[in-house]
């Protein structure tokens, strides 16, 4: 099951990501999940293999075109039809966590989200207002 429209990352996100190593991307294609390793690190990329243009269009929002470290050439995919996003393949993630992927399971989990209910939000203010009046004796 792909991942939910509004926990897909942007394509400026992906892109940078790209640009920091290598992603692991599972999306559907031809509904078949195909497993990707790409990156946009010139380092990475094998000399002839190097673009002399940008491989991504700027008006385009759904599809992102990247080099595959495992199969040795360039690939593609749709954000929309991602099944697994994955920037903290190697080295860890660049933001410092541990695992940085997003799976359909986890984002259904209202937790990882950051949304928070009215309810709570009222609820720790008035805790933390609680907390300085009490200070203040």
């Amino acid at each position: 099951m792909p991942i939910k429209q509004g926990l897909l990352p942007r394509k400026h996100i992906v892109i940078r990501d790209l640009k920091r190593g290598v992603v692991n991307v599972i999306a559907k294609e031809d509904n078949k999940e195909k497993e990707f390793f790409l990156t946009l690190q010139n380092s990475m990329i094998n000399e002839k293999h190097h673009k002399e243009t940008n491989p991504n269009h700027p008006l385009e929002n759904d599809i992102v075109n990247a080099y595959d470290v495992k199969l040795l050439r360039w690939a593609s995919f749709k954000i929309s039809e991602l099944e697994l996003y994955n920037p903290a393949h190697l080295g860890g993630a660049p933001n410092g966590r541990e695992n940085d992927s997003i799976r359909e399971e986890e984002a259904a989990d209202p937790r990882r989200s950051g949304y928070r209910a009215p309810e709570e939000v009222a609820q720790e203010a008035q805790t933390y207002d609680r907390g300085t009046e009490s200070s203040s004796d």
